[in-house]
């Protein structure tokens, strides 16, 4: 009777660590799950803002054509300085964005 009492104890402390565990996997997961939505809402933010550049880019293409000629991944080239600067604002403009996946984007749709 006082072994059976003592495995009863032990399966209940079993228990008890187990539903402990049990939660802090719970509030773990809901952790993560509050990080993948941001991340998701980071690359969201990201890919609208690689689309206002590209339009931005295009404009500029159309209206200064003698002044920009393409290079590889589809950026103007400058030849008077004009289209560097306005890279250069957007690249202060989005220093905390993801500027690599903005490029690699308006690249890819320009091909």
């Amino acid at each position: 009777m006082q072994r059976r009492l003592v495995l009863a104890q032990k399966n209940t402390d079993q228990l008890i660590d187990s539903a402990k565990d049990g939660k802090e996997t719970l509030v773990l997961a809901r952790q993560n799950s509050d990080q993948l939505v941001a991340s998701a809402r980071d690359g969201k933010e990201t890919l609208v803002l690689a689309r206002k550049i590209k339009r931005m880019l295009k404009r500029i293409d159309c209206m200064v054509p003698a002044c920009t000629n393409k290079v590889r991944g589809g950026l103007p080239k400058d030849r008077n300085g004009f289209s560097s600067q306005l890279l250069k604002l957007l690249g202060y403009c989005c220093e905390k964005k993801n500027m690599l996946l903005v490029y690699e984007f308006v690249g890819r749709e320009e091909a």
